[in-house]
């Protein structure tokens, strides 16, 4: 799932608002709420070749969906590039319901259409609808782990700023949280833990990365980035686990440009990121129980499954 939004983007730029208005209107079905059916009803009468997709029709596959899944038999359609072709609304279904996989099957020729946020500005939508739907987008690509999680560790708060601002020079930062451990240190220990459990480190490693940064505030920087149409290899050790190449890059420069700034290094004590879209949502259902700053209509913290949370 995450890796297939992930792959819908034109120019660095995500092109598929219309999964996020499909994603509103599963939300309005199930909370009886109207603003995603007014924008559907909107969005389908500006699309000439929208054919039997009425809102109707689609709350009918909305209850069945949430009802008994999504049939393995009708698998949604990419071009050879990972594009959309078809299986819009499957797709909005599944990633409102808080899937990680959906079946799909894949063409031979390349193409795709074209429903970015500049195609909703250009057919009349109100800038406060635009802004509903860069939120969703948001809160979407947080809890299927779309967006990388770019851990700063204790070591890097000193010029946080900085690295998120060489950062944002080739990728844009979506959300910044601070978590603020100094009450609490032992929690500080155990999210450290939490987080190379995740990643799978061997315990003396992450024993020496915290006696390496207790000489720092136990105070942690969180950027959430987006990495348009990620690539990724198989690593090197376990072949059966995939490696985001951008974000394997990334972290060899912070690495490289702030280790020699740092008292007691230790290698990785500066940064941490994911290497994969599952580490990327695990990640952030643990920050975003330690921060107070939650999705608006998500209950991150509260969930047992990276995405799950999105449906709340």
């Amino acid at each position: 799932m995450p890796h297939v939004l992930s792959n819908q983007y034109r120019d660095g730029v995500f092109n598929r608002y219309d999964i996020l208005v499909r994603c509103l209107a599963a939300r309005g079905i199930r909370d009886g709420e109207g603003t995603g059916e007014a924008l559907y009803r909107a969005m389908q009468a500006q699309r000439p070749r929208a054919g039997g997709h009425s809102f109707e029709a689609f709350q009918t596959l909305a209850h069945s969906v949430a009802a008994t899944g999504l049939d393995p038999d009708c698998p949604i359609e990419l071009g050879p590039d990972g594009h959309l072709w078809d299986g819009s609304h499957r797709l909005a279904l599944a990633a409102f319901l808080g899937d990680q996989f959906i079946g799909a099957r894949y063409r031979t020729v390349p193409g795709s259409v074209v429903y970015g946020r500049q195609w909703f500005e250009d057919h009349g939508f109100r800038e406060e609808d635009l802004e509903l739907l860069d939120t969703l987008r948001d809160e979407l690509f947080l809890c299927q782990g779309v967006y990388f999680q770019v851990v700063l560790w204790p070591p890097a708060a000193p010029f946080a700023h900085e690295v998120a601002g060489r950062i944002a020079e080739t990728y844009a930062v979506r959300a910044g949280r601070v978590l603020d451990f100094t009450k609490e240190p032992a929690a500080f220990g155990e999210f450290v833990k939490q987080v190379y459990a995740v990643d799978d480190i061997a315990p003396w490693k992450v024993a020496r990365k915290l006696w390496a940064m207790s000489a720092h505030p136990p105070i942690v920087n969180v950027l959430s980035i987006e990495i348009p149409h990620p690539s990724f290899r198989a690593k090197t050790s376990n072949p059966d686990r995939m490696i985001c190449l951008e974000a394997e890059d990334l972290k060899r420069k912070i690495r490289a440009s702030y280790s020699a700034r740092v008292e007691k290094y230790f290698y990785d004590t500066v940064v941490h990121m994911g290497d994969s879209f599952l580490q990327n949502a695990l990640v952030w259902k643990m920050v975003a129980g330690k921060s107070a700053a939650r999705c608006a209509t998500c209950r991150c913290s509260d969930t047992d499954q990276p995405g799950e949370c999105f449906n709340g």
